[in-house]
């Protein structure tokens, strides 16, 4: 059972919080406008620190900050930013829409940094135990398509349980004030429930050893790659730097990272370090698994979260195989020479 109604007032709170309904398109040649997602501790947020991209793009960048990726999908259809973040299943659900945009790139491979977190006195000890139970989580997300295949593989459906679609923040209030029993979500939001005596008894990369994925990527709108394909890779190269920069535990990059999500050190470890998660060096994505040898490995996962999305009414058509065969590009991946961390 999918629940939206107890929640509409919190997500229409969060959603003019944002801002969304406001956006006004601005023009590429005046500035570069980036989707952030402050909500995903990755190593972008280093390279944010240190101003790598703009050093790069030479012009005045714009990060536009959303807490989820149905809403940076939003300002995609509406003309208002040229790169973002989001999860795979809303590139999935953004191809369904027709939105004009390619993925070119992956930021991470979640491990224990996303899972479900049962709260205490739940009486809920594994996945079988969520039944008749309410569970938030943002439905579309890649925390939702990861719940979803963690019931099936349990023997339940979606009717089994009930389930309320909740943005990261407000997971927080409804899990406070005891509205849910339990919540699949990412870091450092996970870490807040944990903090509150959340039990985690799933992870993303449990869910990963049985075939799912649902990772962060980056999207382009057509029109931006088309007239500044510079600058979308000069985005791949100092995004790779900064992956390189962390994963080797460079002076200053634990530090950086740690400063841009306002994370503790114990934080930081449960979001952003081994077994939480992975950052795919530029090396890694061109592998067979993920952009090489014509991205079938990303097309691959996303024909199977465009099928979840689906059968959840989540879209209406899934996108084919040859749709999004064309809306996934890792040309930017293969042309960068990824410039030296620090």
């Amino acid at each position: 059972m999918r629940l939206t109604g107890l929640t509409r007032f919190l997500a229409a709170a969060a959603v003019a919080f944002l801002g969304i309904s406001s956006i006004s398109p601005v023009s590429a040649a005046d500035q570069v406008t980036i989707a952030y997602q402050p909500l995903v501790a990755i190593p972008q947020g280093a390279m944010k620190q240190q101003k790598w991209f703009e050093d790069a793009a030479k012009m005045p960048v714009e990060w536009k900050n959303f807490s989820s990726g149905a809403d940076v999908n939003t300002a995609f259809a509406a003309g208002a930013i040229d790169i973002g973040l989001v999860g795979l299943p809303a590139f999935v659900s953004g191809v369904a829409q027709g939105i004009p945009y390619k993925l070119f790139m992956l930021y991470d491979v979640p491990g224990t940094m996303s899972g479900l977190a049962v709260r205490e006195g739940s009486g809920i000890k594994s996945v079988a135990d969520l039944k008749g139970k309410r569970v938030g989580v943002p439905f579309g997300s890649g925390a939702d398509y990861m719940l979803q295949g963690a019931l099936k593989e349990n023997g339940l459906s979606a009717d089994d349980v009930i389930l309320v679609n909740l943005q990261p923040q407000p997971i927080v209030a409804a899990w406070t004030t005891q509205q849910i029993d339990a919540a699949y979500i990412w870091a450092p939001i996970l870490g807040q429930l944990l903090d509150q005596k959340g039990t985690l008894i799933l992870n993303d990369g449990d869910m990963a050893k049985k075939g799912y994925f649902a990772g962060d990527v980056a999207l382009v709108s057509d029109k931006f790659a088309a007239e500044h394909p510079d600058l979308v890779k000069a985005w791949v190269e100092q995004n790779l730097r900064a992956v390189d920069w962390v994963n080797g535990n460079k002076p200053g990059a634990y530090d950086a990272m740690m400063k841009e999500y306002e994370l503790t050190p114990d934080q930081f470890k449960q979001a952003a370090l081994p077994p939480a998660t992975a950052f795919p060096t530029r090396e890694d994505q061109l592998s067979d698994q993920w952009f090489g040898n014509g991205a079938k490995g990303i097309i691959a996962s996303s024909v199977r979260i465009g099928e979840f999305l689906k059968a959840n009414k989540l879209i209406t058509a899934a996108p084919t195989e040859e749709q999004l065969t064309q809306r996934t590009d890792a040309s930017f991946l293969e042309k960068a020479k990824v410039p030296p961390a620090q």
